[in-house]
């Protein structure tokens, strides 16, 4: 009955904008305070920990010099690359199908996009 019930309280958390973007600053403010304090050395550890995926010979994780990437390089890497794609997704659905369809509306955001 309570295992249902938190999965059921997760689901809703996940599935809520407003409540992903409140979980997401305290997760930050949370970082923001690990890595200025006495744990400092934990956190820096964790992030320069070598990540590796090898299928046979080869190395999903190798950087282009051939040394194996941090976690810190997969997120700035990898996940940003991910979230950026998927960004692109959303403005191409707006400009298609969404509220920036019509060239009127789309005007001051693409606009204000370059610059």
């Amino acid at each position: 009955m309570v295992k249902e019930i938190f999965k059921f309280s997760i689901r809703r958390l996940i599935q809520t904008k407003i409540n992903g973007g409140i979980v997401l600053l305290f997760v930050a403010l949370a970082a923001m305070i690990i890595a200025n304090s006495p744990l400092q050395e934990y956190y820096n550890i964790l992030f320069s920990k070598n990540i590796t995926l090898t299928i046979g010979s080869f190395n999903l994780f190798d950087r282009h010099d051939g040394n194996p990437m941090t976690l810190l390089d997969f997120i700035n890497d990898a996940l940003m690359a991910i979230f950026f794609f998927s960004v692109g997704l959303e403005i191409k659905r707006e400009l298609l199908v969404g509220e920036l369809s019509s060239p009127r509306k789309a005007l001051l955001p693409v606009v204000a996009a370059c610059g």
